[in-house]
């Protein structure tokens, strides 16, 4: 259920070396409802002085909005029906670019991106994007996460490999750090981990991460695929709800997949989390349905975005699902199906079937 929006735009280069501007942006920032707060995209390799800052705001599962841009020679124009609590600016001597935001709300949580162009060009030939701010305006009281961690099932054990994953969910605010040990040592080969996403249910947050050993010797697995965005020039700026491009290198692969039950701890607090871990297919389109007692299920079902494995250049993702104990206990078989290219893939479990 990661995801990192990337926005990238494909534009018309001249040929030769050319040296193009950096732009950076701090990874997140948080803000309490009510109060300003200003985000800062920084440039090096040339000079802010020539150039225009445009921000754009992007949140989960919508296209971009164009929030506003910033010229020397023309000011700030701001989007469709963006406040004037939004405004723009940059610093010349400083060499950076910033959105302020008089008054946040919660609905101005999100990723900002900036990106710039030379203010001077008749025609715009390229773009330079920064990697976005996430945006978390604290609407709530914090609050830690709960930990349910999921040992290798024992069909994955018996062919060699093993996969612990760890769920952790119900925090608030979003910003959290992860460290795995392994017999007291500290391990950083082999985990990946997604950034934090809203629980539908509840506004709070959740991310799954995955350790993987195969043959003791542990091996990184996911890359951020890309997201691909249209924007058309105009007066203002509107962008599509983007394209996943996959570009076919290697034969179709079926997934591979692994189911794990709840953990004793959490069935004891009276929750049932069942995560499906799906890896090793490609290309990486893929469709996940969960079913309790033959019954399809929607509710309580989150899914993250297929990423490529960094030592095969296949894909994975997962899927979890919060049923009721009471579905659980009463042994009815739980079903994560993945249909990819056409063919179904599906791997159960119950409760009599865990020891």
């Amino acid at each position: 259920m990661s995801w990192a929006p990337l926005l990238l735009v494909l534009s018309a280069l001249c040929a030769g070396a050319l040296a193009l501007p950096v732009l950076t942006q701090d990874p997140s920032e948080e803000v309490s409802p009510g109060e300003p707060t200003t985000l800062k995209c920084v440039m090096t390799e040339d000079k802010f002085e020539s150039f225009c800052v445009l921000w754009v705001q992007q949140k989960a599962g919508r296209a971009p909005r164009f929030i506003l841009r910033y010229c020397r020679t023309s000011g700030v124009t701001r989007g469709e029906g963006v406040p004037d609590r939004f405004s723009g600016s940059k610093d010349e001597a400083a060499n950076e670019g910033y959105l302020k935001i008089e008054g946040a709300l919660p609905e101005d949580d999100a990723v900002y991106s900036c990106h710039v162009w030379e203010d001077t060009a008749k025609e715009r030939t390229w773009w330079i994007f920064g990697g976005g701010t996430q945006l978390n305006v604290l609407s709530g009281e914090t609050k830690g996460p709960t930990l349910s961690i999921f040992p290798p099932s024992q069909e994955e054990v018996a062919k060699d490999k093993s996969t612990v994953v760890c769920l952790y969910q119900d925090f608030y605010p979003a910003s959290v750090d992860v460290t795995w040990t392994v017999g007291g040592q500290t391990i950083t080969n082999g985990v990946e981990k997604s950034r934090a996403t809203k629980q539908s249910e509840n506004n709070l947050r959740q991310p799954i991460l995955f350790h993987k050993s195969t043959r003791y010797e542990v091996a990184a697995h996911m890359n951020q695929s890309l997201g691909w965005y249209v924007v058309l020039w105009h007066s203002v700026f509107i962008f599509g709800g983007g394209t996943q491009l996959n570009v076919l290198t290697g034969e179709t692969k079926g997934p591979t997949l692994s189911i794990f039950p709840p953990s004793q701890e959490e069935v004891e607090k009276d929750k049932s989390t069942v995560v499906c871990l799906y890896q090793d297919f490609y290309p990486a389109s893929v469709d996940v349905t969960w079913t309790v007692g033959g019954q399809t299920i929607t509710n309580g079902v989150e899914k993250s975005r297929a990423t490529k494995q960094s030592e095969n250049n296949l894909f994975m993702a997962s899927s979890y699902l919060s049923l009721s104990t009471t579905d659980w206990s009463t042994n009815k078989e739980v079903t994560c199906q993945v249909t990819h290219q056409g063919k179904s893939f599906a791997k159960s479990v119950k409760k009599s079937e865990c020891v």
